[in-house]
């Protein structure tokens, strides 16, 4: 009796799922601790993880990290290179079906990146999930291990070009001039892409940020307190009312023009705080047309030991195949030369990013119930 007890209840585990993460919101949930890193279909914990993903491959290689991102009450798919590039024919063949495919030679679906080192990690935690392994990578290119050209965009291509990510290196909103080169990447081009993806931060508060070396600046910023004062001036001038205005009037073009515009707040970080850096913008951007990833809440509880130099939360110089392994079985992770505390830590944050973005920049293929049927 207890033993058909014990096989029902685990059939009823089985059988749930989560409703599927509406646009955003997997971003609200919690890291736990990774039940097995290995699937193991008899382990209760496990099946109590892969309630909250979409998909055969339940969370895939998020089990060889130290934690796992857990939505609250709903699921979302761990993206693969095959599940990947699936999701991209299906755009394509959506944007076919639409009209809304663009007269130019090659059709293919164009992502673009406007920011700084901490968001070509994102581009670059992309490209180790389509190489075939997030944890083993690899993840070479002329955008990764760094392009630092700023104002200068490169483009790497996948999926023998259905899928085309360019990266261009930014300070600040106004160097170069960003509204510039997304107005003509979304507006006057004949070849508009998808999506464009923009950050800046860390450029912003570079100078206050080296006055204060090895001091953790404060999460929000107050014009009455004389610590974090500067922060403040520098937080307004990033919400201006020019860039206000700007921001909505591209919001607006890139609308009509059917691209879609997302601003990737910033994560948490030693040099400036998250709240700080954002709250106004996207106090002012709401109501517009732009779309705010969410990148805080993900990294609010693991971003120290996912960091190795208070900012960046990649795996710095880890690009080729044989760097992967060598970072895994000599467990240089544990060395003060890289400051992870320990494997599997190494990459966490990274690639939970990078995955976070691709949910939202793929959500009509993973709500949609046929494409689920044929790809998942």
């Amino acid at each position: 009796w207890m033993l058909s007890m014990f096989m029902l209840f685990e059939v009823m585990v089985c059988s749930f799922k989560f409703p599927k993460c509406d646009l955003y919101s997997d971003k609200r949930g919690s890291w736990v601790t990774t039940p097995d890193h290995s699937p193991n279909k008899s382990n209760i914990r496990y099946l109590e993880v892969e309630e909250h993903f979409i998909g055969d491959s339940g969370p895939g290689e998020a089990l060889y990290f130290d934690q796992l991102w857990i939505p609250h009450n709903c699921s979302y798919h761990r993206f693969t290179n095959h599940t990947l590039h699936k999701c991209v024919k299906y755009l394509l063949k959506e944007k076919e079906e639409l009209g809304s495919i663009e007269h130019v030679e090659k059709q293919r679906i164009r992502i673009m990146f406007l920011g700084d080192s901490t968001t070509r990690a994102i581009f670059c935690g992309i490209t180790r999930i389509i190489a075939g392994s997030e944890v083993y990578g690899p993840c070479q290119n002329i955008v990764c291990p760094s392009n630092n050209d700023v104002g200068i965009g490169k483009t790497v291509e996948f999926f023998d070009g259905l899928l085309e990510m360019t990266f261009v290196y930014v300070h600040t909103y106004d160097y170069p001039r960003v509204d510039w080169i997304i107005y003509d990447m979304a507006v006057t081009s004949a070849d508009k892409p998808f999506a464009i993806i923009m950050n800046t931060g860390a450029w912003s508060f570079d100078g206050i940020a080296r006055q204060h070396m090895g001091v953790e600046a404060k999460e929000y910023c107050d014009d009455n307190d004389n610590t974090t004062l500067e922060y403040s001036q520098i937080a307004r001038g990033r919400a201006s009312v020019e860039f206000n205005k700007s921001m909505w009037e591209l919001g607006e073009a890139a609308h009509e023009a059917g691209v879609r515009l997302i601003y990737r707040n910033n994560h948490y970080n030693t040099r400036f705080g998250a709240h700080c850096a954002d709250d106004r913008i996207e106090a002012a951007l709401k109501g517009s047309r732009w779309e705010i990833w969410d990148n805080r809440e993900m990294s609010r509880d693991v971003w120290r030991e996912q960091t190795f130099d208070g900012l960046h939360f990649d795996r710095g110089s880890i690009h080729t195949y044989e760097e992967h392994v060598e970072l895994v079985q000599t467990k240089i992770y544990n060395s003060i030369f890289w400051g992870f505390k320990h494997w599997p830590s190494a990459g966490q944050l990274e690639m939970q990013l990078s995955q976070s973005l691709l949910q939202s920049l793929f959500h009509d293929c993973l709500m949609g119930s046929v494409p689920n049927k044929l790809l998942f």
